[in-house]
Formats: structure tokens, C-alpha cells, sequence
């Protein structure tokens, strides 16, 4: 985490919280926890451990979103959603929370009067319901530039995202972030996240 936070005060960015579950050889995205409390305990932590590194590089964290399994879960299940937002809002008091729209954190995080970013993702297919198509399903994932920029395109023309995210662990994952951004900015459907 200080590496990083080094590298974004280096950089001019913000910092986001992305907690998960402890699954480094998974990369987060297998399913792990059975309890709401290990949820909250876990996110806690993580979330608590990087608002006080950033606190000692004079940064703030901003913005959290769940990572892999975690994002599922917590957008699936009413407990697990309000144990995430337990233990953000605990840790993190002035939060935005990044999710999907339509799910139940979603739901939860509004109920709370909490601010939340509509989140679309430019580098995984959707269904013809609007669905993320699992990522074990073939064609899921997008690694094709022109394919993320078309995607990305089509999101913001929406205007139900706020933010549009593109997995850092993709093949080309910057080449197709620099090519979405570009399209973007030329679309103008760039803003700053409030």
C-alpha cells in the first residue's frame, strides 16, 4: 500500500480503497467468507490500515469499491452489504462508494443517505439486461482496444455511470485505458467524480 500511495501523491491522483477478501491467490475474486461480521472485520482493516498511510503522506482516501468476490457479495446479499458499509463508514467517514448500479448496496448505501458513484465497466460484457456476463462464460472479459473503446462509449452516452472502470491485470489493460480516456475526452464525457 505505501508503494502505491507513493506513486499516486507522485502522480497528482486520489486514493480509492479497494478491499477484498484475503484471496491473494485467487486475486480476490474467489468467494471466501461465510459470516457478515468477517466481512466487516476484513474491510475494516484494510480500509483503516490505508486511510492511516495515506494520512502520513498528507493524501485522504476518497473513494471505496469492493474488489472481485467481494463486489459480488456485497451487491447480492442485504448482510453483507451492510457489513461492508459498516466497517467503511466506520473507517472512512467521507466516503463515496463506488457500486453497480441497481444492486443491493446500491439500495443499502442510499437507504444510509451515503454518496455513491454509479460504476459501468468498460472491459467485461454485458447481457442484454444490462448484466455483467460471468466471468466464466467465454467472451466475458474484453481485451480488444477498439472493443473497451466502443464499451466505453456506449456507458457514458447512457449517463447512468458516474465512473467506468478497466481491470489493471487485462492483456493491453493500458494501452486500453489511454485509448478509452482518449475517446472519452474527445466525446467530451469527460468530468471530474464529485
Amino acid at each position: 500500500m505505501a508503494a502505491a500511495i507513493a506513486l499516486a501523491s507522485a502522480a497528482g491522483t486520489e486514493l480509492s480503497a479497494h478491499p477484498s477478501f484475503f484471496d491473494r491467490e485467487g486475486f480476490g475474486r474467489r468467494r471466501k467468507f461465510s459470516r457478515p461480521e468477517d466481512v466487516r472485520d476484513a474491510v475494516y482493516l484494510q480500509c483503516s490500515v490505508l486511510c492511516e498511510l495515506a494520512a502520513a503522506s498528507s493524501m485522504n482516501v476518497r473513494l471505496v469499491k469492493a474488489h472481485g468476490g467481494l463486489y459480488h457479495d456485497v451487491s447480492e446479499d442485504v448482510a453483507y452489504a451492510a457489513a461492508f458499509l459498516d466497517a467503511v463508514t466506520q473507517a472512512m467517514p467521507q466516503l463515496t462508494t463506488v457500486i453497480g448500479t441497481g444492486s443491493i448496496l446500491a439500495e443499502a448505501t442510499r437507504a444510509r443517505g451515503l454518496g455513491f458513484a454509479a460504476e459501468g465497466f468498460a472491459d467485461r460484457r454485458y447481457d442484454d439486461e444490462m448484466r455483467l456476463v460471468p466471468r466464466s462464460e467465454p467472451g466475458a472479459l474484453l481485451h480488444d482496444v477498439d472493443a473497451c473503446v466502443s464499451q466505453a462509449l456506449m456507458l457514458a452516452r447512457l449517463r447512468r455511470f458516474n465512473t467506468l472502470c478497466l481491470h489493471g491485470d487485462s492483456p493491453n489493460a493500458l494501452k486500453n485505458a489511454r485509448a478509452v480516456w482518449s475517446a472519452l475526452r474527445a466525446e467530451g464525457l469527460l468530468a471530474p467524480l464529485r
